[in-house]
């Protein structure tokens, strides 16, 4: 992903505080030649009891709370000492919001290091052109990167995994 990323004119990079996406972040820093900051928002939302369980109970709870929170709008339902999805939304949305509004970051291009889960929920509130239909049917693999562009209307899509958007 790193030399993927060396044409890509970035200016900033963001990462997760959770040791994978530090890790990838520590990689791209050295590759880009950037520093990176350590913040909450991209966070990989938080599975309470269901954190560190693999057996098939728990795994079909954990689908059956992301289903209701994808298919029904049930935006509160949440694992047992987890995030809901509001949660999630309302400490991912306000960080995306101040880049925006951030003017030592204007006509930036930032790099997010985050987790699938998380933008499985929350790229469909801030793309213009992908919804959860999308995202839940095309998923993000490991090492996939998006490219999105502040429009006017809003952050569009231009580009996710191998997949280019017109």
């Amino acid at each position: 992903m790193a030399e993927k990323l060396k044409s890509v004119p970035i200016s900033a990079i963001f990462t997760s505080p959770l040791c994978r996406a530090v890790e990838t972040a520590t990689i791209l820093s050295q590759v880009l030649g950037l520093p990176y900051q350590i913040t909450d928002a991209p966070r990989e939302y938080d599975c309470g009891i269901l954190e560190g369980k693999s057996d098939p109970e728990s795994w079909q709870l954990h689908q059956a709370i992301a289903n209701d929170w994808l298919l029904n709008q049930n935006w509160h339902r949440r694992p047992d000492q987890g995030e809901s999805f509001l949660d999630i939304r309302n400490r991912f949305l306000p960080f995306i919001a101040t880049l925006t509004q951030d003017a030592s970051l204007a006509n930036a291009h930032i790099l997010l290091v985050s987790h699938g889960g998380l933008f499985k929920l929350m790229l469909p509130l801030i793309l213009s052109n992908i919804d959860t239909s999308f995202t839940s049917t095309q998923g993000i693999n490991h090492t996939d990167y998006i490219i999105a562009e502040l429009q006017p209307d809003g952050f569009r899509c231009l580009q996710g995994g191998e997949i280019h958007f017109g």
